[in-house]
């Protein structure tokens, strides 16, 4: 159980929390129009009112919150959460991908229906979306009576005139201005003067949902353009940054993030932007606050400056969020970088040898190419630092055999004549052969740095760990295998994005990208499995279709056979 001493700096906004285990496991969802009030609740006895949470209670460890805009926003938001989370303290659904929306339809009549999502189309009117938690029937009963009757009969057999007309006057009504909602105010009071409660009550509702509808809310946008917008906020050389991501027009995600700025702000946030989407697609937009907009960043065809009233509320929440609860945040970046500073010290002693730094080479190539690439990664103190990362474009030798394990032998030749002082530990990504390329480059250069090689298994991932002399090093401890292993991998996907980066005009101007619906994630994923171009033009359709979908791969047949 936590202290409550820890919700002191939770905001007193509207928004979401969500109850963690000491796993960091969601338990529990709930929504608030006032959060730190309703998670302070959870420690008055007297609110204590169901044996669950008592029980609940027990098992919290942390927590994390979301701010948003209104009550409406944070309803819709922690139904979206419970349905991805599935806690086990919440009441739980069936899944819910959607809420509804009114859309009313000019074809050779009116049509007024419920439709689960929002698609701009031509003659449709759409309002929403409406939270299951109000009654919507009611307006849906009083737009028909407005809108397809008259005198109290539904309309028939009338021209295409009479409903465009009827469709002009339902753009007007589904503005509900204050006009619409006082006309119907008066017949609400007007019902309640002659006693007739029912239709009062059927007005009340309309009124009901009109008023919650209105409040702001940013889980929903009229735009089918994916987008991710990144709040950033810095305190004592830490950025928070807090990321929505919109898709299709609905917020499907949102993450936190607490880093150390090594460098500069500008740096920061440039660096940070490249090192997610490496590893991340790229959407149609990403928005960056407007503070922003006279730095260098890479990314800048995708981005968008938050300057016009589409995107200020959106940025203007983000930035809301990446300041909340940043104590919290900060005690458990704190914790992870007290655990990373022990699983580095117990990697120390596993090693007999100081492991503060610790380079890491791995090279990247296809074969029936050209280009070759080695890189070096650098950890120090158990994280990842980026300034000490390095690309090297290696060359092929006709005179020798040149195979992989010689490609390291560059790599590290490179990268040690100029940071050797900076390293204490050598990791190849490979065995036996690839340590030995290594230990050519480091009695080239008169070095005396202990070298040990990472053996992965059939399915790439990490298997052992060897010493200069081939023999395996148990690793016993978890969480150090499972720090050598994120290390693996970190060195294997640098390699292969930067190989990818260097070499995208080369791969995209291929044969392959002038076929119809290939595009160059395809082309990738193909020549990451075949090896070579020619190796995929002589695959059968059955060898393509399992790397690729078998659209592509039938319009690869078919070029091969108009060739």
């Amino acid at each position: 159980m936590i202290s409550k001493e820890l919700i002191k700096d939770v905001p007193t906004l509207p928004g979401v929390y969500l109850w963690k285990d000491q796993n960091g496991t969601i338990i529990y969802v709930g929504k608030a129009k006032n959060l730190k009030a309703r998670m302070s609740q959870y420690f008055d006895k007297k609110m204590i009112n169901s044996y669950k949470t008592p029980k609940m209670l027990e098992r919290i460890a942390s927590f994390s919150t979301i701010v948003v805009s209104s009550d409406r926003e944070a309803f819709i938001q922690e139904r979206k959460l419970i349905d991805k989370y599935r806690p086990f303290y919440n009441v739980l659904f069936p899944n819910l991908n959607s809420f509804p929306y009114i859309r009313v339809k000019l074809t050779n009549e009116l049509k007024i229906e419920i439709k689960n999502n929002y698609h701009k189309e031509k003659n449709a009117i759409y309002y929403g979306p409406l939270p299951n938690n109000k009654n919507f029937k009611p307006l849906i009963r009083y737009l028909n009576h407005l809108l397809l009757s008259e005198d109290g009969l539904i309309v028939k057999n009338k021209p295409l005139s009479f409903w465009e007309e009827r469709f002009e006057k339902a753009k007007e009504i589904m503005k509900f201005s204050l006009n619409f909602k006082k006309k119907l105010s008066n017949k609400l009071e007007e019902a309640i003067k002659i006693h007739h409660y029912e239709v009062a009550s059927f007005y009340n509702s309309i009124l009901d949902l009109l008023d919650y509808n209105k409040q702001d809310q940013q889980v929903f946008l009229k735009s089918k353009k994916n987008i991710d917008v990144f709040g950033f906020y810095e305190k004592d050389n830490i950025m928070f940054v807090f990321v929505s991501f919109y898709r299709y027009g609905s917020l499907m995600n949102q993450n936190n993030f607490t880093l150390e700025i090594k460098t500069s702000l500008d740096n920061f946030v440039n660096e940070f932007l490249n090192e997610y989407y490496s590893k991340n697609n790229l959407p149609d937009e990403i928005v960056l606050d407007s503070k922003f907009e006279n730095i260098n960043i890479d990314l800048k065809e995708k981005i968008i400056f938050a300057k016009t009233n589409f995107y200020l509320p959106l940025i203007e929440l983000a930035n809301i969020n990446a300041k909340n609860d940043i104590e919290r945040k900060l005690l458990d970046f704190n914790k992870h970088s007290l655990f990373t500073s022990e699983v580095n010290e117990k990697l120390s002693l596993i090693l007999k040898t100081k492991c503060d730094r610790i380079v890491l080479f791995d090279n990247s190539f296809f074969k029936g190419t050209e280009a070759i690439i080695g890189v070096g990664v650098y950890y120090q103190n158990g994280e990842p630092n980026k300034n000490f990362y390095r690309i090297f474009n290696l060359y092929r030798d006709t005179s020798s055999r040149m195979a992989d394990v010689e490609y390291i032998r560059q790599t590290s030749f490179n990268y040690l004549s100029d940071l050797a002082s900076e390293v204490d530990v050598i990791i190849v990504d490979g065995g036996i052969e690839q340590i030995n390329e290594v230990k050519i480059s480091l009695t080239t250069l008169n070095l005396n740095i202990p070298v040990f090689g990472l053996v992965k298994d059939e399915r790439h991932e990490t298997r052992i760990l060897i010493d200069n002399h081939g023999f395996e090093i148990l690793v016993n401890d978890q969480d150090v295998f499972n720090y050598l292993s994120r290390m693996q991998t970190e060195v294997d996907r640098f390699a292969k994005s930067s190989y990818h980066r260097k070499n995208l005009k080369n791969i995209i101007s291929s044969t392959l990208s002038q076929i119809k619906g290939v595009g160059k994630i395809s082309i990738l994923k193909l020549i990451e499995h075949f090896g070579t171009y020619k190796a995929i033009k002589e695959a059968s359709f059955e060898e393509l279709a399992k790397v690729t979908n078998k659209k592509i791969a039938l319009a690869i047949i078919e070029s091969k056979n108009n060739d």
